[in-house]
């Protein structure tokens, strides 16, 4: 019986490449011709049409030239999700994958390939691929690269595919328009009649938009600040495939073109933040990013309507009569609708997300709104002479210049917070309050006001805010109040967490544009 030597140099191999192996050969005249080795071939007729409706040759690796000892996936592989991890260098997602059906591997026997219907391999996703919806057990079908240095396969925006659960239809941009195989052939079949570069592809790059939109809040609110560079990328990504497609679809009409200018100048305010946030990474562009994020989403589903839904095809004819069921079904609920319009907002609904939040007062100075819940509706659990000194007491300090204050007693813990936001930019930063508040009696520069703050003898805040932003329009500056009253048990930060959260809900409940 001879025996050959023969150096692993596949990268699948690699941590055998310092060892030869020994491969025993049977005597028969076929098996002693040397170099000769029996390969089995993909079949991609079931995935593909056409065999030249996607270019292989930047992500196939020559057959000849690899020995594969584990599951390979520089080929099409149906695998299901053994394990997921997440890098914390790069934030990519790393799932292991154990083969679903027999692999074909470098063997002298056909039998060889029953024993190897378990092989596993792991797996970097990168770029847009990091922030897939993956899970355990999930059905994956991939095409990836090897790296030598990393000893893994891996998947970028440049490399591979993953296609997450390849038996349902996902209308992804990166999936759906880099191939053509059947599934986009049903899609195609029907859509039939509608332009696939202008619909299609704006709605289907506004749903990667509103994923990822979804993704980046939830990493916001996490504070996961590693995560949200690569989250960030993505979502800068779709935004600009959106744009493209838009460009690209010469729709027309007023309000289209006016919503996407609103669109792109929002988008690029949120550019500029997100890009001085990962120079610095200071809280208060988080706080100004979240503040935005609200009216851009809503731009962006304005702009899913005027772009992807065709109201020339509603039937106006039935619209009275959908108006009278809906006027029906409505009049059925009249008096609960009351009740609650009478009750304003109900301190339970904020028991949950705001635990230990006893009651609050948000104020809009500028003009003369304000949200708070209806303390005779609620437990009795503080008395209205407590929120009078509350108030009394933060005019006493916001006179000589605090915009911010917190204080306790002993059973309850206070805070207090006035600021300022542009409608353009967000939060702005004012000048130095005290500067003024405290000023000699001499000096021009003091804060001279005649009255005491509030709107009975005049108008406080409106003077206030000339005076903090002197070359700005008093129009364009909005003034706001927050109180917050929680139990003493509550830490400092805890509340201040609470105020900052409480403000974005609030403003997403009502809406920023009505408050």
């Amino acid at each position: 019986m001879d025996i050959i030597k023969r150096t692993m140099s596949s990268p699948l191999g690699h941590q055998n490449e310092d060892r030869a192996k020994k491969i025993k050969l049977q005597e028969s005249p076929e098996s002693k011709q040397e170099g000769e080795m029996k390969t089995y071939s993909d079949n991609y007729d079931f995935l593909f049409d056409d065999e030249n409706d996607f270019d292989f040759v930047g992500l196939d690796t020559s057959r000849e030239q690899i020995n594969f000892t584990k599951l390979d996936l520089t080929k099409w592989q149906r695998c299901v999700v053994e394990e997921i991890q997440r890098d914390r260098k790069t934030c990519a997602l790393i799932v292991r994958v154990k083969s679903t059906q027999s692999s074909y591997v470098c063997s002298e026997n056909k039998d060889n390939i029953n024993l190897m219907e378990d092989l596993q391999a792991t797996c970097y996703l990168r770029g847009p691929w990091s922030t897939a919806e993956i899970d355990e057990g999930d059905i994956l079908s991939l095409k990836a690269k090897w790296d030598n240095q990393l000893n893994s396969f891996y998947v970028d925006k440049d490399e591979g595919i993953c296609v997450v659960n390849p038996d349902v239809l996902i209308p992804a941009t990166t999936v759906v328009g880099s191939l053509f195989c059947r599934r986009k052939a049903v899609l195609q079949d029907r859509f039939r009649g509608i332009d696939a570069n202008s619909k299609i592809a704006i709605a289907s790059s506004m749903y990667d938009t509103f994923f990822v939109l979804q993704k980046i809040i939830s990493v916001q609110m996490q504070g996961d600040s590693e995560a949200l560079k690569p989250t960030y990328e993505n979502l800068e990504t779709f935004v600009r495939q959106t744009l493209d497609a838009l460009k690209k679809s010469k729709l027309k009409g007023d309000d289209l073109e006016a919503c996407l200018k609103k669109f792109s100048a929002k988008w690029e305010n949120l550019r500029k933040m997100y890009g001085e946030f990962l120079k610095t990474y200071e809280r208060e562009i988080v706080v100004r990013i979240e503040s935005n994020i609200p009216s851009f989403m809503e731009d962006l589903k304005q702009l899913f309507t005027l772009s992807c839904c065709d109201s020339s095809a509603m039937n106006f004819q039935q619209l009275p009569e959908v108006a009278a069921v809906a006027e029906g079904k409505l009049l059925e609920f009249s008096e609960f609708l009351a009740v609650k319009a009478e009750r304003n907002i109900s301190i339970e609904a904020y028991l949950e997300d705001f635990p230990g939040l006893i009651h609050f007062i948000y104020i809009n100075r500028s003009s003369g709104l304000m949200i708070a819940p209806d303390l005779k509706y609620t437990n009795q659990l503080i008395p209205s002479e407590k929120l009078w000194s509350m108030i009394e007491y933060t005019r006493k300090y916001l006179k000589k210049g605090q915009t911010t204050l917190m204080w306790k007693d002993k059973s309850f813990n206070y805070a207090y917070f006035l600021w300022f936001e542009d409608q353009t930019t967000g939060s702005i930063k004012a000048i130095d309050m005290q500067q003024h508040f405290m000023a000699s009696s001499n000096s021009r520069a003091a804060f001279k006001c005649q009255f005491e703050p509030g709107l009975l003898a005049g108008d406080y805040y409106h003077l206030l805010t000339e005076v903090c932003f002197p070359k700005a329009l008093p129009s364009k500056i909005k003034c706001y109040e927050l109180f917050c009253i929680h139990l003493g048990l509550v830490t400092a930060t805890c509340a201040v967490e609470h105020a900052r959260r409480l403000v974005a809900t609030i403003a997403d409940v009502v809406g920023e544009d009505s408050f």
